[in-house]
């Protein structure tokens, strides 16, 4: 084969918030699209099969992505694979992508349904649009003949929206009768459960290449989330290997890795990736018209949610009726008494459970908190607690809260904060509204950092205004609506209050500048929620 690697390059749903100033988002995309350019420059080096990129919902990230995929294949010399999905897009829609992706060159495209739009609980065809990704290989088929290599996914472990393994099966075989002409599977950390979906597959008519999606390990907490979610088999081998370094993200990645080369080294001596990429024109696989099977829905990885309406009404208690019960259920979080928000997919990590009384204090005054540290000056890198990064080093980190909060807490949070030197305020509302306040608001800060023997400096958190205000705050808003006003019927109380919260209150994020100390973010926020030291 021309390479054992799939390279996959994920552009995301970045989406410029359009209360910022044109030049500055303009600046930071093209920042952002060269540091892309020239990782792909490098990762070349690897020979890789080809080149994954993503597609936003409803064409969000079209320009980017073509602008990504022409140049990997146009000036890198590499194969191309483009993600295409259904959401949000009419047959015209999706036709005049695919003309676009043509005219840069791609000649391969994996037909998936893709998620759930913004602000829909669940996914649904628009008026004139495609239902499924069998009807989307259809559609590419109909229109371009055989001039795009067509890839659908796999579900090795059975599709997290249900059916079965079996279900799975047969939607499979739809896409590859529509057209298709290899899949990709769904993550798994178990060889073992590839070989046995690739023999089901075969024994089932689908004969055309299968390629197993490896996902590494980034850090622990991911890996959880993701295999739980998805229901991912894991060996307890895996977990006694992570287990000891759960905490040091430098330890979990290389393990991680070493993972990954394990089960692509067994895979490759078992036969996976059968077939060579080479034979077929343009560099794809397969040809439309070979007697052989092909769908399922949904992109090639998930996005992370809270489960189903039921899970989701089970945790977050009953429907609330005033804003107070909203910040029960904040502070319960904080609490450990729920054990995930739809802004935080896992309980309080260590550092966090140190400042665990004031975020239960802060919750209850309405500062909604979802993201929060405290401040560290030279802590070891081996701290059970604070440390990361691997030994022989030393941590650093400013006190940050991101919280929600009404705009009459947002005011007093402004009149607290001017009294604090080292303090920096930046606020977003939904609809692009912005205030900025203090040291600092002038570009990316950064919020963690670590010296290592070695090594520069490493600085693996920032705080970025322009991804705060446009990606970020989408998202943030974004769940409001999509993880919990949609549990209620359409204007009860519930439902209306859910809705005054996501188009009233800001999404703010709170920086002490001042690491030695790291004392006046908590005085400045005590005492706007009218906290007094001490105070339960």
């Amino acid at each position: 084969m021309a390479g054992t690697q799939e390279l996959f390059i994920s552009l995301g749903d970045y989406q410029p918030n359009a209360a910022l100033d044109p030049q500055q988002t303009t600046l930071a995309l093209a920042k952002g699209l060269e540091n892309l350019f020239e990782r792909i420059d490098r990762m070349k080096s690897l020979d890789p099969l080809f080149v994954d990129v993503t597609w936003g919902a409803g064409g969000s990230t079209q320009t980017s992505t073509l602008s990504i995929a022409s140049y990997a294949q146009q000036y890198c010399g590499l194969d191309v694979l483009m993600h295409m999905t259904c959401t949000n897009l009419t047959r015209g829609q999706v036709r005049h992508a695919l003309l676009l992706a043509k005219e840069a060159g791609v000649h391969n495209v994996l037909a998936l349904r893709g998620d759930a739009g913004k602000g829909q609980n669940r996914w649904e065809a628009v008026e004139g649009g495609l239902g499924n990704a069998t009807e989307l290989v259809r559609f590419i088929r109909e229109e371009f003949g055989d001039y795009f290599g067509i890839a659908v996914a796999g579900h090795p472990e059975g599709h997290v929206e249900g059916g079965g393994i079996e279900q799975d099966l047969v939607y499979l075989q739809e896409k590859i009768a529509a057209g298709a002409d290899f899949v990709i599977t769904q993550f798994f950390y178990d060889a073992a459960v590839f070989t046995s979906y690739v023999a089901r597959c075969r024994a089932a008519g689908v004969l055309v290449p299968i390629i197993p999606g490896i996902m590494p390990i980034q850090s622990y907490a991911s890996f959880s989330r993701m295999t739980e979610f998805c229901k991912t088999k894991v060996a307890a081998s895996v977990h006694e290997e992570l287990g000891p370094v759960r905490d040091d993200d430098e330890a979990v990645k290389a393990k991680g890795v070493k993972l990954a080369a394990g089960m692509c080294r067994q895979l490759l001596e078992e036969g996976a990736c059968e077939g060579d990429w080479d034979e077929f024109p343009n560099g794809r696989w397969g040809d439309s018209r070979s007697p052989a099977f092909g769908e399922l829905s949904d992109s090639h990885f998930y996005r992370f949610t809270l489960g189903n309406v039921e899970d989701r009404k089970a945790m977050l208690g009953d429907a609330p009726t005033s804003l107070p019960d909203v910040y029960q259920v904040f502070s319960d979080y904080v609490e450990g008494k729920l054990p995930l928000l739809p802004w935080c997919e896992s309980s309080l990590q260590p550092e966090s459970l140190t400042i665990q009384g004031e975020l239960a204090r802060l919750n209850r005054a309405g500062f909604l908190t979802i993201n929060s540290q405290p401040a560290v000056n030279g802590g070891s890198s081996a701290d059970p607690v604070f440390g990361w990064g691997g030994a022989g080093g030393f941590v650093y980190q400013k006190a940050y809260v991101e919280c929600f909060c009404s705009p009459e807490n947002l005011n007093k949070l402004m009149v607290a904060a001017e009294k604090k030197e080292s303090l920096f305020v930046h606020a977003v509302s939904v609809s692009g509204d912005e205030q900025v306040l203090g040291m600092g608001n002038s570009g990316v800060a950064a919020l963690t950092w670590g010296v290592f023997p070695g090594k520069e400096v490493v600085q693996p958190t920032v705080f970025d205004p322009v991804l705060f205000c446009g990606a970020w705050a989408d998202e943030a808003f974004s769940l409001w609506q999509t993880m919990w006003q949609n549990l209620y019927e359409e204007d009860s109380v519930s439902f209306d209050l859910i809705d005054t919260i996501h188009d009233t209150f800001f999404l703010v994020a709170i920086i002490d500048n001042d690491f030695i100390k790291g004392d006046s973010l908590w005085e400045c926020l005590m005492e706007v929620g009218g906290v007094r030291e001490g105070e339960a």
